[in-house]
């Protein structure tokens, strides 16, 4: 499993690849008509033709890498023998569209020994580049940022778990060990941990109860970052569809995919109920009847809705500035422990202020916080609320 937030490098490799394709091609086939010696019109046949079957070529090898970033995610590891396989697959890929494009074409003038040695070459480099290249990629591209492994480690370490991680190590990929009790501050450790770390999967010794799993891949997610479960989860309380076998562990599916994950539809429903007749309020609405006589901004109006809405992923044109996050939109809190905390952290980071625990339990309405924004960021008070 390539880890979303680590796609990019495995992409970029396979562009590279593509070109190394590409490139080798067109050395190869000058090498060959220097040796040939053919007058000048074949070898502007050639050239013709071998531009139509170098992008048939680059086409190829980048479709390929497209496909096996999802089904063969092992294969871009850069050892040896992941390489040996990446590698003879991509020329196999190159060698089954060649001989389609000869095929289609009805083409008998290219030559078949050319083609066939310059698989071979392409093999090598191929195989140099799959074994190289990631680490200067990272190197490069990436800063030198080594990939980690999380282990979390609430439970006894499984044979399966020991073998994953000899693995991870054999390919570069660093593992930190974590002993977790999975309070909220700790819960919010490990996010930060996942993303200052460049965490790339996370890997629990067994599974938890379902709303400390549910932070977790929502944790996971928020970065790309992949989650798997070593041991027997309890696959009963958990749902057997939400977990994919993979190298001896198993793979948990993000929340995008899992609905056995997602809460979204309860958060509406429960939602409609409390804003059942209510007529949806733009920016400029919603600040001209509630806070435009405080001496509040617009734009602090208006981006403090929008940090709501993106946490807590749901519609708030219809929100006023009484109701209370502490009473009847509590269940806010109920579906998702953490959000009440990525709210004062998407709040601080989008005003560049500090809010202190005691302040941040004071925050029950949307008058509230609102009302502490403005008074951070200008230094002084309100009106009377």
């Amino acid at each position: 499993m390539i880890a979303r937030r680590n796609r990019g490098r495995v992409y970029l490799q396979s562009f590279m690849d593509a070109l190394i394709t590409f490139s080798t091609f067109w050395v190869f086939l000058f090498v060959f008509v220097l040796v040939q010696q053919t007058d000048s019109r074949s070898q502007m046949e050639a050239i013709g033709a071998a531009l139509f079957y170098s992008c048939i070529a680059l086409a190829a090898v980048m479709l390929h890498g497209f496909r096996t970033v999802h089904s063969r995610p092992d294969w871009w590891a850069p050892t040896w023998e992941e390489s040996h396989k990446l590698s003879s697959h991509q020329v196999l890929w190159v060698a089954l569209a060649l001989a389609g494009a000869l095929l289609a074409v009805g083409d008998m003038a290219t030559s078949r020994v050319f083609l066939a040695a310059w698989l071979l070459v392409l093999y090598g480099c191929l195989l140099m580049a799959n074994r190289f290249l990631p680490q200067k990629i990272i190197e490069t591209v990436y800063e030198g940022r080594r990939e980690f492994a999380l282990l979390l480690m609430n439970g006894e370490v499984t044979e399966g778990v020991k073998k994953w991680r000899t693995y991870q190590e054999k390919i570069g990929v660093g593992c930190i060990e974590y002993l977790p009790d999975f309070s909220e501050a700790d819960l919010v450790a490990i996010a930060r941990t996942v993303e200052e770390r460049n965490v790339t999967r996370m890997v629990l010794m067994r599974a938890p109860e379902e709303r400390i799993l549910r932070e977790l891949v929502k944790i996971c997610d928020k970065v790309g970052a992949g989650l798997m479960v070593g041991g027997d989860p309890e696959m009963e309380t958990l749902g057997r569809s939400a977990f994919e076998a993979w190298n001896g562990l198993l793979k948990i599916e993000n929340t995008r995919t899992m609905g056995w994950f997602s809460n979204s539809k309860e958060k509406e429903e429960r939602l409609e109920r409390f804003f059942s007749g209510r007529e949806p309020l733009d920016d400029s609405q919603l600040w001209e009847s509630y806070f435009k006589n405080v001496g509040v901004a617009l734009d602090t109006v208006a981006k403090v809705r929008r940090i709501l809405s993106d946490v807590l992923e749901v519609d708030l044109l219809r929100i006023r500035d009484k109701d209370d996050f502490s009473k009847e939109l509590a269940f806010f809190w109920d579906l998702d422990s953490m959000a009440d905390v990525e709210v004062v952290q998407q709040i601080e980071k989008g005003f560049d202020i500090a809010i202190t625990d005691s302040e941040a339990e004071a925050m029950k309405t949307l008058r509230d916080i609102v009302l502490l924004v403005h008074t951070k960021i200008t230094g002084s008070s309100t009106g009377p609320p």
